[in-house]
């Protein structure tokens, strides 16, 4: 058995783990699970090559593609599904619309990187050997340093959030809007804020995804093991998605 392969897998179950996240709090926010996340990622892995052949560090990748989500986030919350809560559509229209915006996004990612490759004169491939520009501190790739971390305040971070007031905002938002609003709590606003917060995790998290993975900006690969953990998770429970990610996948080398 080899140990060596323990690492990277964890480290890959983390990132999946981020975005099973994102899947659970916007099922959490919209009542609907969101197919339109593997963009998200996608986007990630675009920011972060460009920001490596302008010269700049790799990990000013997760920032900037951070900021991209956030953006994304808000754009398809506030351009599509806020207009279709606000007239009444049904989760079945509201979940159609993330198919549509991932089929969009994807499309225009791949089209995007079409420019890319023809702008920097490279290839496609090249998203797969950024992690040549990773830094090294006692022999082990800094991309196993940085994600452990990442995963860590992020996890801390949602915890927090889960005993704040606004965690019960979220419910009431998606359970009984028009009860939330009567206390005050406007439920349009709450779902942008998890939409935007989700959006730059997705992103972020898909940024350091291509370290790991051969994965292509406009590729649909992870969309399968995304939704296989918000179903673990049953589309409610932030532990369960972080479990169902890590345990997954922390098994592969013990059975191989």
């Amino acid at each position: 058995m080899d140990y060596s392969l323990y690492l990277p897998t964890l480290c890959y179950a983390g990132l999946l783990s981020l975005l099973g996240l994102a899947v659970v709090l916007r099922h959490r926010a919209s009542g609907i699970p969101d197919f339109s996340l593997v963009s998200y990622a996608g986007l990630g892995v675009l920011v972060t090559g460009v920001t490596v052949l302008q010269g700049l560090n790799l990990y000013l990748g997760p920032v900037f593609a951070f900021a991209a989500g956030c953006l994304f986030g808000f754009g398809q919350y506030r351009g599509v599904l806020a207009v279709m809560e606000r007239r009444g559509d049904n989760a079945v229209m509201r979940t159609l619309s993330t198919i549509g915006v991932q089929l969009l996004a994807g499309g225009l990612l791949g089209g995007i990187v079409y420019c890319f490759v023809d702008i920097f004169g490279t290839t496609a491939y090249f998203f797969h050997y950024v992690q040549v520009y990773d830094f090294t501190f006692m022999g082990v790739k800094g991309v196993f340093l940085v994600v452990p971390v990442i995963c860590a305040a992020v996890y801390a971070a949602l915890l927090y959030l889960w005993r704040t007031p606004l965690w019960a905002r979220v419910v009431a938002s998606e359970e009984n809007p028009e009860l939330a609003m009567i206390q005050g709590v406007d439920p349009w606003r709450v779902k942008t804020q998890i939409w935007v917060l989700t959006g730059g995790l997705a992103c972020a998290a898909g940024s350091l995804f291509s370290s790991f993975i051969h994965f292509y900006p406009d590729s649909l690969s992870l969309l399968v093991p995304i939704l296989t953990v918000g179903v673990l998770a049953g589309f409610e429970s932030l532990a369960l998605s972080v479990v169902a990610a890590s345990a997954a996948l922390s098994a592969i080398p013990a059975a191989a």
